[in-house]
C-alpha cells in the first residue's frame, strides 16, 4: 500500500492546522479527504510508488456540460504555469474533476494551498 514520506505528512498536518481542524486521520488507503462548501471535496492520495503526491478536486454539484464546456475543461489538462505541476482533467457522474500531481520534493505547506487555490481558479474557469 502506497504511503506519504513523514515530510508530506507534516505537510498535511500543517494544512490541517492551518485550517483551524482538529487532527485529521488518512483513510485506510493513505488518503487524506477535506470537504469544503463551495470548492467541493479535496483528495490527497499517494501515488502508488510513493514518490508523488495527487490532489485532486471534485466540484460540488453534477452538471450537464456542453461541448464547449468539455473542450475548455479538456485544454486545462497540460503542465500548469503558476503551479508548476502536470494537470489532469476529468468528470465522474457529472463532476468535475481537476487533479494535480506534486512531486514529493516539492510537497509541502504552500504547495497544498498554491495548488488548492488553483484547481479552485481552474474549476470556475471550466464551468
Amino acid at each position: 500500500m502506497a504511503r506519504f514520506s513523514p515530510s508530506a505528512v507534516q505537510a498535511i498536518e500543517d494544512f490541517v492546522q492551518n485550517l483551524q481542524m482538529s487532527s485529521v486521520a488518512p483513510a485506510p488507503d493513505g488518503s487524506y479527504t477535506f470537504a469544503f462548501t463551495r470548492a467541493g471535496d479535496l483528495s490527497i492520495c499517494p501515488s502508488e510508488d510513493g514518490k508523488r503526491a495527487i490532489m485532486s478536486l471534485k466540484s460540488r454539484d453534477p452538471r450537464r456540460l456542453t461541448s464547449e464546456d468539455m473542450t475548455r475543461l479538456l485544454t486545462l489538462a497540460q503542465r500548469d504555469p503558476i503551479t508548476q505541476t502536470p494537470i489532469s482533467a476529468g468528470l465522474v457522474g457529472g463532476q468535475v474533476v481537476l487533479a494535480a500531481n506534486i512531486p514529493d520534493d516539492a510537497f509541502d505547506l504552500q504547495k497544498i494551498e498554491l495548488c488548492l487555490d488553483r484547481l479552485i481558479a481552474l474549476q470556475t474557469a471550466a464551468t
